[in-house]
């Protein structure tokens, strides 16, 4: 049972109606009135979940698939901000928190940011990751995701001094991550000599306000560069929450089919394939997509393993794509480096 509830709060799909229900994961106590943890020295390896001089969750593959894992060889890197794995009643995660680390290396890293590795060289960064009733909370939510994005900065400001040697990268994100990924962008790439190095951000699973950025564009073909991505995957008469810390729309969709911003229906013949959290085949021809409001709405999954709770695909927002994903980001990534040779 407690198992099904922790997918129904993940999701977002029904938990704002239900939070008289769930008062067991709020946090004891203001954010003010409790003991941070720890922050985190980035210098040390046991501070990141994914690196790519580590043997780590991000170099799987779909174990019955013919993909590899082409980090080694990789001339761009990937940025990964992972999603929500805590839960507890504290209002930020402990670094040493095993089970947490675990949800978060088994779960997202191998679900997620290994879509990557077909050709990016992937940082993943533990960080002190605000609790999943963060979300719920507009003020002490705040302190809570405050304290979380500055291990966020801090880790993609030790990336760039150390181990950046001027490589082109992609920012990658989900949910949580995505919450701090629109905020990384806007505050060290928008607007700054960065942004000649970004290949693309794929801000996945998180409500991107279409006029956030002064100098980053939304992706509206599959192969344009220095630009942002983003979708929420919901099913064709799925109503959308509305969290506190939702910012106000129009809300920027790319459609992960047609890689387009149009809402004209993508079937799922042209859908290349996803995997479930088995993480074993790639299933092809899915579910059509379509671009809606602001919100990507799909049919049906037309395989097993692609669950859905009140047709809210928040979990499998990549999972869903995850083919599709990775042979887009090899597109983009041949566009900006033939650019830039020419």
């Amino acid at each position: 049972m407690r198992k099904l509830i922790f997918f129904i709060l993940v999701s977002f799909g029904v938990l704002p109606f239900f939070v008289s229900c769930f008062w067991w994961i709020r946090p004891i106590g203001n954010f003010k009135e409790y003991e941070a943890p720890k922050e985190p020295n980035y210098s040390f390896p046991s501070s990141w979940t994914a690196l790519p001089q580590t043997i780590d969750q991000a170099d799987a593959v779909p174990t019955a698939s013919n993909l590899k894992n082409e980090q080694k060889n990789a001339l761009i890197d990937v940025f990964f901000i992972h999603p929500t794995t805590f839960f507890g009643r504290e209002w930020n995660a402990y670094l040493d928190d095993m089970k947490v680390n675990s949800r978060t290396d088994n779960g997202t890293i191998r679900q997620q940011a290994s879509v990557f590795n077909c050709c990016g060289k992937i940082y993943a960064p533990r960080y002190r990751q605000a609790t999943l009733y963060s979300f719920l909370d507009k003020e002490n939510g705040r302190l809570a995701l405050d304290l979380a994005y500055q291990d966020i900065l801090n880790s993609f400001e030790f990336y760039l001094n150390n181990w950046n040697q001027g490589r082109p990268f992609v920012i990658a994100s989900h949910s949580q991550g995505t919450f701090h990924a629109i905020r990384l962008l806007k505050e060290k790439i928008d607007n700054s000599p960065l942004l000649e190095k970004l290949v693309a951000a794929y801000l996945i699973g998180g409500a991107v306000p279409i006029t956030i950025y002064q100098t980053i564009p939304a992706c509206r073909t599959a192969d344009q560069t220095g630009c942002v991505i983003s979708w929420r995957t919901f099913g064709e008469n799925a109503e959308i929450p509305k969290l506190p810390h939702d910012p106000s729309p129009p809300i920027l969709c790319v459609n992960p089919i047609s890689w387009k911003t149009d809402e004209i229906l993508a079937e799922a013949k042209d859908h290349p394939g996803g995997v479930n959290e088995k993480f074993k085949t790639i299933e092809p021809r899915l579910c059509n997509a379509r671009c809606l409001n602001g919100v990507l709405r799909i049919s049906e999954p037309q395989a097993s393993g692609f669950s859905k709770m009140g047709e809210n695909y928040h979990v499998l927002d990549y999972g869903i794509f995850y083919q599709s994903i990775r042979n887009n980001i090899t597109v983009r990534i041949q566009h900006y480096l033939q650019r830039k040779k020419n």
